[in-house]
């Protein structure tokens, strides 16, 4: 049930970054490559590994290996934006107004239609993302808010016929990934592009249901995470390792 959150861990074959022994190398570096997740239930250890490419100081693509199957992220930039992602479940397109995004839609390959989220600011921070009364297939007119501290988001919250939340909380240490603001990027386990620190903890709310997920790192010497225990409300203890490039 975990990893309904933390992805499906399963064997993708041997990991690049391995040496001999199959300890795992973790450079020191502030540009992630690899994320490799395992964890072991009763009959077998299973893992996860998330590449990441990167052009210059922007990050070019995602590769997701699990389930035996892979799928990968692709981003396209006009200068330095975000103007398109190419995920598994469908493509976002972006406009931008004063050089910060105004509008995504997304186009779902599942239902054959599309729906248009536009951002609202407040200084350099998004605070809500609006669906227009036209939205497509999903009913328009719905908010969802955005709360920050500092440069990291706290809390994402609205309601799809159901209130739901996800707060999240953090460390003081620097977080690998680049701002994006995107909502194919929007914080998860395995990336956070909208935030500056680590997430330390990931509580969900949906109506009367809260599921949390807490997470303690160690730290490699730029003070970038290295590895990280996640532990979920089913009682599951997710290993994760951070590999840099040098």
């Amino acid at each position: 049930m975990a990893f309904a959150t933390l992805l499906i861990f399963a064997s993708c074959g041997k990991d690049e970054n391995e040496n001999e022994s199959g300890d795992e190398i973790t450079s020191h570096g502030t540009k992630i490559k690899r994320i490799t997740g395992s964890t072991a239930d009763e009959n077998e250890e299973r893992t996860v590994h998330v590449d990441f490419t990167w052009d210059g100081d922007k990050i070019a693509s995602v590769l997701y290996c699990y389930d035996s199957s892979t799928f990968t992220h692709v981003f396209t930039y006009d200068g330095d934006n975000i103007i398109r992602e190419v995920a598994e479940g469908g493509t976002y397109d972006y406009t931008y107004a004063g050089g910060r995004i105004d509008s995504v839609t997304l186009s779902e390959y599942s239902r054959q239609d599309s729906f248009i989220y536009k951002y609202s600011w407040s200084g350099n921070k998004p605070v809500e993302l609006t669906q227009p009364e036209d939205a497509g297939y999903y009913r328009g007119g719905r908010i969802q808010t955005l709360e920050w501290q500092g440069d990291n988001l706290v809390k994402h919250s609205g309601n799809s016929g159901t209130d739901w939340s996800i707060t999240y909380r953090y460390d003081d240490k620097k977080n690998p990934f680049p701002f994006m603001f995107t909502l194919g990027t929007m914080p998860n386990e395995l990336m956070n592009s909208w935030s500056v620190n680590n997430i330390t903890e990931i509580i969900r709310k949906s109506g009367d249901k809260t599921y949390h997920t807490t997470y303690e790192y160690t730290y490699n010497a730029d003070g970038y995470p290295a590895t990280a225990k996640a532990r979920t409300s089913y009682g599951d203890i997710i290993t994760l390792t951070y590999t840099y490039y040098e």
